[in-house]
């Protein structure tokens, strides 16, 4: 069974990225991805740094981030690095042996009162989320929103069946393409006991973008067709990204370019068209990805 590591450094090197691209993109040094694909814990300073690093990473790759995630708990072990305190002695005080009972015992108290404090706060209290645009009931002249908001720290943040990437202040935002008229959008928090709270919005778009993305000979039409359906979408020409969001359906986007690269996930109830000639998507299981300039 393939580890954390395998599975970021094989869907990389499968999309054509190096390091160095990927530590531009997502401003994560290049020695952080290394390690996370090396499946090394020496470099990381704490547990949730290099869980934070892995989401983004997986998300950036279009993986199935749970996942990953899962994988990595199972197999990627943490060390927290600390520095022992120092003990400074005044040359007027005596450190007896009763002197540091008492002192230890105060701080052990201290230190379970203020665990128990936390831990009830955090684990045994639902999540706060907060969605910052766009506004419920917003009437919108385009088709594209920028989803933006913020969520209790360590907590996951679900689009439909997708968790989104959340930075270490708990603020996240994704970009998503809406058909034209009423959609729906829900957001759901989950903290590490498992409770969640969602929200829900409606938006309205009444007007589609009337130019196609990208520019070029080719053409690549992306159909969803079910109410009920939102896929990721990455779509590149060359070296430039056309789109990289959410499609909410039923929709249908043209894209154009010299050298179209697309990637989905799921596939189910996409349809994919190039130059007129739609894609055998009948043998494709879980997410697509394909170099069309390649065929």
């Amino acid at each position: 069974m393939k580890n954390a590591g395998e599975i970021l450094k094989e869907k990389r090197t499968r999309m054509g990225f190096s390091i160095d691209t990927v530590s531009k993109k997502l401003r994560i040094q290049p020695k952080y991805l290394e390690a996370l694909e090396e499946n090394s814990q020496d470099i990381f300073d704490s547990k949730a740094i290099a869980r934070g690093f892995l989401q983004k990473y997986a998300d950036f790759l279009g993986l199935d981030t749970p996942k990953v995630v899962a994988f990595w708990r199972r197999d990627f072990n943490v060390v927290v690095k600390s520095t022992p305190p120092s003990i400074s002695i005044s040359n007027k005080f005596v450190f007896t042996p009763q002197v540091f009972v008492l002192f230890f015992s105060i701080l052990i108290v201290s230190l379970f009162i203020y665990l128990g404090f936390t831990q009830n706060s955090i684990y045994n209290s639902p999540p706060t989320l907060e969605i910052f645009s766009p506004s419920d009931g917003e009437i919108l002249e385009q088709s594209q929103i920028l989803l933006k908001g913020k969520a209790s720290k360590n907590s996951e943040v679900w689009f439909n069946s997708r968790v989104l990437n959340v930075d270490s202040s708990g603020e996240f935002s994704e970009n998503i393409y809406l058909h034209e008229g009423l959609n729906t959008i829900l957001v759901k928090a989950v903290n590490p006991s498992n409770l969640s709270v969602t929200k829900s919005l409606t938006v309205e778009s009444k007007k589609q973008n009337p130019e196609n993305f990208g520019s070029g000979p080719n053409i690549l039409i992306i159909s969803l067709n079910s109410q009920e359906s939102s896929v990721f979408l990455e779509v590149k020409d060359l070296s430039k990204t056309l789109f990289r969001g959410f499609l909410v359906g039923p929709l249908e986007q043209e894209f154009k370019g010299d050298q179209l690269k697309v990637y989905i996930d799921p596939l189910q109830d996409v349809k994919v068209k190039y130059n007129d000639q739609y894609v055998d998507l009948s043998k494709v299981s879980g997410d697509f990805y394909r170099d069309f300039k390649k065929q």
